[in-house]
């Protein structure tokens, strides 16, 4: 019989929106699949991992032999952009902010898919891109790529048949936000 080759690790590109409500959803899913072996690459922007950084708690090293200390091996990469809290926190994000930061990831587009090219000559290049539905242009790049993306949606259920009812020609946001988000489509490639 021949010999098997293993099957390399699947590496996920993770991208939030850079707000609490959708970070720790997905830093927490994130932790998950990490601890099944899949290596995780979780991009944030400056703003927003100086803030995970300052509510992080040091760790002991892992050690093979005791299944608690089986910590995620998370790597995080920054983009240049803000860190948007609702204020007062635990309130919803002013529709302005909201535009806001999705036009500031966006303008990223070309910096997070300079970074999916370069993985290709690592040992573990990029696989999947798990994104925040917010981000329309996601798709596109994937497809671009040749790669797979997925959606996390990040709230309630009721959210998100909200959501989907808004599509009904019955239920129309004004402006830029109907478009960037409703419709699908972006700024991005």
């Amino acid at each position: 019989m021949g010999s098997r080759r293993p099957t390399p690790s699947p590496h996920v590109l993770v991208l939030p929106l850079p707000s609490p409500g959708h970070i720790n959803p997905m830093l927490s899913f994130s932790t998950h699949l990490s601890l099944r072996g899949v290596i995780i690459t979780f991009i944030n922007t400056t703003k927003a991992q100086e803030r995970i950084n300052l509510n992080t708690t040091p760790t002991k090293p892992r050690d093979d032999d005791d299944p608690h200390t089986h910590i995620p091996d998370i790597r995080f990469h920054t983009i240049p952009g803000p860190y948007q809290e609702p204020d007062p926190p635990g309130t919803t994000m002013d529709p302005s902010q909201f535009v806001f930061l999705l036009d500031t990831i966006a303008s990223q587009c070309h910096v997070i898919e300079d970074f999916i090219v370069d993985s290709r000559s690592s040992l573990h290049p990029i696989t999947c891109i798990v994104s925040d539905p917010f981000f329309a242009w996601t798709q596109p790049l994937a497809d671009k790529l040749g790669i797979q993306r997925i959606l996390f949606w990040t709230t309630n259920g009721l959210s998100l048949a909200s959501v989907t009812e808004m599509r009904s020609p019955l239920f129309r946001l004004p402006g830029k936000f109907h478009r960037l988000f409703l419709s699908g489509r972006s700024n991005g490639p």
